[in-house]
């Protein structure tokens, strides 16, 4: 995935958004395919394979939420539609939890195996032809008309431009310092969820029901608060402050988990944990958005794929720094690296300038009026 990322924002320059996501949509249906074909043993390298073209397909969709909100719907909806394309990932998440575990048994028959894999897999390539077929047939290009007066102007001026000068303009020192703060959020996030098994095995000693059930509060609350943030955003723009209200909340939520843990309160752990899904992984929506105002009239898609970008590289080494901070240190240890990590994410947030260029584009627009 990170390798096409950057060579990603150019080919969805070069091709358009429907093309681009198309693209997405068959690496998904190819891997779905080869998965179906791969449930013997002898045949792993097949899923392998799999598992690469369903990856290849992540850059294709992750970061388009932003610039199709922005190109199909006005601007009072543009927050909440982005955290409908947000939340699908988290809501993916919940199901992964779930329907591996429901139709895949854990036992040492392999048989039984194979037929569970082939169920799912099944399923997965369904979807995945359904999800091919829709995007082919009803998604478009952009409207006949842009939805707002920003996205008209924007369309002008990026038709000016080469990728190269889009590149530099989105590579504000605003925008810089977002990247390091969504590189920071994500990470952690990412990490916390792929290490989960670690941190609570650590005093739950064989309980892999309880790490199942907490990563699927984490991830429902997620979908929730997507929503909920997004809607909050469109009515208010308080970009900064959620940063530093949702952050600080996680800040100490993470301690809370120490004492949960260490206490072994399996009911503290899953309410807590549930929370911090909640504050910690509202971080997409609002940056996102916030990325969108800092680079306009930028394409989104260009902004946005740098930030997960940014948020894959840094999710990489957090996993494997905080796996062996659990293993030598303990998980105090790690979830006060966690807490720290955020404080300096909210320590740059101070630093980047709440400049609105959309909105700033209409207050422009209105000031001769009133003049007059």
């Amino acid at each position: 995935m990170v390798p096409i990322m950057i060579p990603g924002t150019w080919i969805l320059e070069k091709i358009g958004v429907r093309r681009y996501l198309l693209l997405g949509a068959l690496c998904n249906f190819l891997g779905a395919l080869l998965k179906c074909f791969s449930t013997r043993p002898s045949l792993f390298w097949m899923t392998l394979l799999g598992q690469f073209f369903a990856g290849l397909s992540a850059p294709f969709i992750q970061p388009l939420s932003p610039q199709v909100a922005r190109t199909w719907f006005p601007r009072e909806m543009v927050s909440r539609v982005t955290s409908i394309g947000v939340f699908s990932m988290f809501l993916g998440n919940t199901l992964g939890t779930i329907i591996p575990v429901a139709l895949v048994p854990n036992v040492q028959n392999k048989s039984a195996i194979a037929r569970g894999l082939t169920t799912m897999f099944a399923g997965q390539a369904i979807f995945a032809t359904i999800q091919l077929v829709l995007v082919l047939v009803y998604f478009e290009e952009k409207p006949r008309t842009p939805p707002s007066k920003q996205e008209a102007k924007a369309c002008i001026a990026r038709k000016s431009e080469s990728y190269l000068q889009s590149m530099k303009n989105v590579l504000n020192k605003d925008f810089i310092l977002l990247l390091f703060v969504y590189a920071i959020c994500g990470c952690e996030s990412n990490s916390l969820l792929t290490l989960l098994n670690q941190l609570i095995l650590t005093h739950f000693k064989n309980d892999v029901d309880l790490v199942s059930l907490t990563g699927f509060f984490v991830n429902a609350t997620s979908i929730i608060s997507t929503y909920s943030i997004g809607y909050i955003i469109d009515k208010k723009n308080c970009y900064k402050l959620l940063i530093f209200v949702n952050y600080g909340i996680s800040c100490f939520l993470f301690f809370v988990i120490s004492l949960s843990l260490w206490t072994t309160n399996a009911v503290l752990l899953v309410a807590v944990s549930a929370t911090l899904g909640f504050t910690i992984n509202s971080y997409p929506t609002i940056i996102f958005n916030f990325a969108s105002e800092l680079t306009y009239p930028e394409p989104e898609g260009v902004s946005s794929s740098l930030l997960v970008l940014s948020s894959q590289l840094a999710s990489t080494a957090a996993t494997f720094i905080v796996s062996s901070i659990i293993q030598y240190y303990g998980v105090f240890v790690a979830n006060l690296c966690y807490s720290s990590l955020l404080a300096f994410a909210m320590f740059l947030t101070i630093f980047i300038k709440n400049n609105l260029r959309s909105q700033q584009t209409d207050i422009n627009e209105e000031a001769p009026l009133l003049a007059g």
